[in-house]
Protein backbone atom coordinates (compact mmCIF):
# COMPACT_ATOMS: atom_id res chain seq x y z
CA UNK A 1 0.00 0.00 0.00
CA UNK A 2 1.31 3.44 -0.88
CA UNK A 3 2.35 5.92 1.79
CA UNK A 4 -0.41 8.30 0.71
CA UNK A 5 -3.14 5.66 1.17
CA UNK A 6 -1.65 4.61 4.51
CA UNK A 7 -1.60 8.27 5.62
CA UNK A 8 -5.23 8.65 4.56
CA UNK A 9 -6.23 5.52 6.46
CA UNK A 10 -4.40 6.77 9.58
CA UNK A 11 -6.08 10.17 9.27
CA UNK A 12 -9.48 8.49 9.00
CA UNK A 13 -8.86 6.21 11.99
CA UNK A 14 -7.64 9.15 14.08
CA UNK A 15 -10.82 11.08 13.28
CA UNK A 16 -13.12 8.09 13.91
CA UNK A 17 -11.54 7.58 17.33
CA UNK A 18 -12.78 11.03 18.37
CA UNK A 19 -16.34 10.62 17.02
CA UNK A 20 -19.32 8.86 18.52
CA UNK A 21 -22.96 8.13 17.87
CA UNK A 22 -24.79 9.93 15.12
CA UNK A 23 -21.78 12.10 14.28
CA UNK A 24 -19.73 8.98 13.55
CA UNK A 25 -22.50 7.48 11.42
CA UNK A 26 -22.94 10.69 9.45
CA UNK A 27 -19.24 11.19 8.74
CA UNK A 28 -18.62 7.56 7.95
CA UNK A 29 -21.61 7.36 5.64
CA UNK A 30 -20.53 10.46 3.76
CA UNK A 31 -16.98 9.28 3.11
CA UNK A 32 -17.90 5.68 2.31
CA UNK A 33 -18.12 6.29 -1.44
CA UNK A 34 -15.61 9.11 -1.82
CA UNK A 35 -12.53 8.86 -3.97
CA UNK A 36 -9.23 9.06 -2.04
CA UNK A 37 -8.79 12.71 -3.12
CA UNK A 38 -12.30 13.65 -1.99
CA UNK A 39 -11.84 11.75 1.26
CA UNK A 40 -8.57 13.56 1.98
CA UNK A 41 -10.13 16.97 1.27
CA UNK A 42 -13.14 16.12 3.46
CA UNK A 43 -11.10 14.76 6.37
CA UNK A 44 -8.75 17.75 6.51
CA UNK A 45 -11.59 20.28 6.26
CA UNK A 46 -13.69 18.43 8.84
CA UNK A 47 -10.88 18.03 11.37
CA UNK A 48 -9.88 21.67 10.99
CA UNK A 49 -13.41 23.02 11.58
CA UNK A 50 -14.95 20.40 13.88
CA UNK A 51 -16.19 21.57 17.29
CA UNK A 52 -15.11 19.34 20.16
CA UNK A 53 -18.01 18.28 22.44
CA UNK A 54 -15.79 18.33 25.55
CA UNK A 55 -14.69 21.91 24.92
CA UNK A 56 -18.31 22.97 24.30
CA UNK A 57 -19.35 21.32 27.57
CA UNK A 58 -16.54 22.95 29.56
CA UNK A 59 -17.35 26.35 28.07
CA UNK A 60 -21.03 25.84 28.94
CA UNK A 61 -20.24 24.89 32.52
CA UNK A 62 -17.66 27.59 33.25
CA UNK A 63 -18.69 30.39 30.88
CA UNK A 64 -22.19 29.50 29.77
CA UNK A 65 -23.80 32.35 31.64
CA UNK A 66 -21.84 34.61 29.26
CA UNK A 67 -22.68 32.47 26.20
CA UNK A 68 -19.11 31.31 25.56
CA UNK A 69 -20.22 27.88 24.38
CA UNK A 70 -22.68 29.47 21.93
CA UNK A 71 -19.92 31.63 20.46
CA UNK A 72 -17.68 28.54 20.19
CA UNK A 73 -20.43 26.66 18.31
CA UNK A 74 -20.83 29.54 15.86
CA UNK A 75 -24.17 30.63 17.29
CA UNK A 76 -23.22 34.28 17.64
CA UNK A 77 -26.77 35.62 18.00
CA UNK A 78 -27.53 33.31 20.91
CA UNK A 79 -24.11 34.06 22.38
CA UNK A 80 -24.90 37.77 22.45
CA UNK A 81 -28.35 37.06 23.93
CA UNK A 82 -26.81 34.90 26.67
CA UNK A 83 -24.15 37.54 27.37
CA UNK A 84 -26.66 40.33 27.94
CA UNK A 85 -29.30 38.27 29.79
CA UNK A 86 -27.09 36.21 32.08
CA UNK A 87 -27.55 33.02 30.11
CA UNK A 88 -31.21 33.89 29.44
CA UNK A 89 -31.78 34.42 33.15
CA UNK A 90 -29.65 31.35 33.94
CA UNK A 91 -32.33 28.91 32.75
CA UNK A 92 -30.76 28.52 29.29
CA UNK A 93 -27.30 28.23 30.83
CA UNK A 94 -28.35 25.42 33.19
CA UNK A 95 -30.09 23.56 30.36
CA UNK A 96 -27.11 24.00 28.04
CA UNK A 97 -24.68 22.57 30.59
CA UNK A 98 -26.31 19.20 29.96
CA UNK A 99 -26.80 19.67 26.21
CA UNK A 100 -23.57 21.32 25.05
CA UNK A 101 -21.89 18.07 23.92
CA UNK A 102 -24.93 17.06 21.89
CA UNK A 103 -25.18 20.58 20.47
CA UNK A 104 -21.54 20.32 19.31
CA UNK A 105 -22.22 16.97 17.61
CA UNK A 106 -25.25 18.46 15.83
CA UNK A 107 -23.16 21.41 14.63
CA UNK A 108 -20.54 18.91 13.45
CA UNK A 109 -23.10 16.89 11.51
CA UNK A 110 -24.23 20.06 9.73
CA UNK A 111 -20.57 20.86 9.04
CA UNK A 112 -20.00 17.38 7.55
CA UNK A 113 -22.98 17.79 5.24
CA UNK A 114 -21.81 21.26 4.21
CA UNK A 115 -18.29 20.06 3.39
CA UNK A 116 -19.65 17.03 1.52
CA UNK A 117 -21.86 19.35 -0.51
CA UNK A 118 -18.91 21.60 -1.32
CA UNK A 119 -16.91 18.70 -2.73
CA UNK A 120 -19.90 17.28 -4.61
CA UNK A 121 -20.74 14.25 -2.47
CA UNK A 122 -24.02 15.22 -0.84
CA UNK A 123 -26.13 14.02 -3.75
CA UNK A 124 -25.22 10.40 -2.90
CA UNK A 125 -27.75 10.43 -0.07
CA UNK A 126 -25.63 8.51 2.42
CA UNK A 127 -26.35 10.75 5.39
CA UNK A 128 -29.39 8.85 6.68
CA UNK A 129 -29.41 5.31 7.95
CA UNK A 130 -31.81 2.54 8.74
CA UNK A 131 -32.18 2.02 12.46
CA UNK A 132 -30.33 -1.13 13.48
CA UNK A 133 -31.78 -2.60 16.70
CA UNK A 134 -28.46 -3.84 18.07
CA UNK A 135 -25.58 -3.26 15.66
CA UNK A 136 -22.98 -4.83 17.95
CA UNK A 137 -24.91 -8.08 18.25
CA UNK A 138 -25.55 -8.12 14.51
CA UNK A 139 -21.82 -7.72 13.80
CA UNK A 140 -20.92 -10.41 16.37
CA UNK A 141 -23.39 -12.86 14.80
CA UNK A 142 -21.84 -12.27 11.38
CA UNK A 143 -18.33 -12.63 12.86
CA UNK A 144 -19.26 -15.94 14.48
CA UNK A 145 -20.68 -17.27 11.20
CA UNK A 146 -17.56 -16.10 9.35
CA UNK A 147 -15.14 -17.65 11.86
CA UNK A 148 -13.93 -14.26 13.08
CA UNK A 149 -12.96 -12.60 9.80
CA UNK A 150 -15.51 -10.16 8.38
CA UNK A 151 -15.41 -7.82 5.41
CA UNK A 152 -17.84 -4.99 4.78
CA UNK A 153 -19.42 -6.91 1.91
CA UNK A 154 -19.96 -10.04 4.01
CA UNK A 155 -21.46 -7.93 6.81
CA UNK A 156 -23.81 -6.22 4.35
CA UNK A 157 -24.89 -9.51 2.74
CA UNK A 158 -25.42 -11.37 6.02
CA UNK A 159 -27.18 -8.53 7.82
CA UNK A 160 -29.23 -6.90 5.07
CA UNK A 161 -27.58 -3.53 5.76
CA UNK A 162 -26.23 -1.24 3.09
CA UNK A 163 -22.49 -1.23 2.45
CA UNK A 164 -22.17 2.19 4.15
CA UNK A 165 -24.11 1.05 7.23
CA UNK A 166 -22.10 -2.17 7.53
CA UNK A 167 -18.81 -0.30 7.20
CA UNK A 168 -19.87 2.27 9.79
CA UNK A 169 -20.77 -0.40 12.34
CA UNK A 170 -17.55 -2.36 11.77
CA UNK A 171 -15.40 0.77 12.02
CA UNK A 172 -17.10 1.79 15.25
CA UNK A 173 -16.40 -1.66 16.72
CA UNK A 174 -12.79 -1.38 15.58
CA UNK A 175 -12.40 2.03 17.23
CA UNK A 176 -13.82 0.58 20.45
CA UNK A 177 -11.31 -2.31 20.33
CA UNK A 178 -13.87 -5.08 19.82
CA UNK A 179 -12.18 -6.07 16.58
CA UNK A 180 -9.12 -4.91 14.71
CA UNK A 181 -8.64 -4.04 11.09
CA UNK A 182 -6.19 -5.78 8.82
CA UNK A 183 -5.28 -4.75 5.30
CA UNK A 184 -4.81 -7.75 3.01
CA UNK A 185 -2.18 -7.86 0.27
CA UNK A 186 -4.88 -7.36 -2.36
CA UNK A 187 -6.09 -4.15 -0.63
CA UNK A 188 -9.20 -5.44 1.15
CA UNK A 189 -9.92 -4.40 4.71
CA UNK A 190 -10.80 -7.26 7.02
CA UNK A 191 -12.17 -6.94 10.54
CA UNK A 192 -10.74 -9.60 12.85
CA UNK A 193 -12.80 -10.70 15.85
CA UNK A 194 -10.27 -12.79 17.81
CA UNK A 195 -12.89 -14.47 20.00
CA UNK A 196 -14.31 -16.23 16.95
CA UNK A 197 -11.06 -17.01 15.11
CA UNK A 198 -9.63 -20.53 15.11
CA UNK A 199 -6.46 -20.67 17.21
Amino acid sequence: MSNKLQHLQNLQQELFASLEGSELYTVHGLIANMTPAQKEEFLYAYQENRKKPLIATLLAVFGGVYGLHRFYLGQTGMGVAYFFTGGLLMVGWIRDMFRAGRMAREVNQELALKIAGQIGILSMGNSSYTAVPNPERLALEVARKSKGIVTVTVMALESGLSIAEAETILNELSVRGICRTELTEDGRIEYHFRDFMAH
